[in-house]
């Protein structure tokens, strides 16, 4: 979920390329369960937060056809952006 919380469908992409190189994986997991475990505990006591729903999951590859039908079944909210592209003339 974190990977697609960008400005542009670029980042979104680079941020995909990098959660899947092994090493930065496993920084970027570790410094998530970091920042999880510290939330957490700072709101433990609150009784209007019900937890977050980020997991430590490599990016799947779905065909066009397979995520239009997860997005369906798990009534999902869909965000459309479009690649800007620039010419240099």
């Amino acid at each position: 979920y974190s990977l697609v919380l960008r400005h542009t469908t670029e980042e979104v992409l680079d941020a995909c390329i990098e959660a899947i190189e092994p090493n930065r994986a496993a920084l970027t997991s570790h410094l998530r369960n970091k920042v999880m475990n510290d939330l957490m505990e700072g709101l433990k006591d609150q009784n209007w937060f019900t937890g977050f729903d980020i997991a430590d999951e490599l990016p799947k590859k779905f065909s066009l056809r397979e995520w239009i039908k997860l997005a369906k079944e798990v009534k999902a909210t869909v965000f459309i952006a479009g690649i800007k592209s620039t010419s240099v003339f």
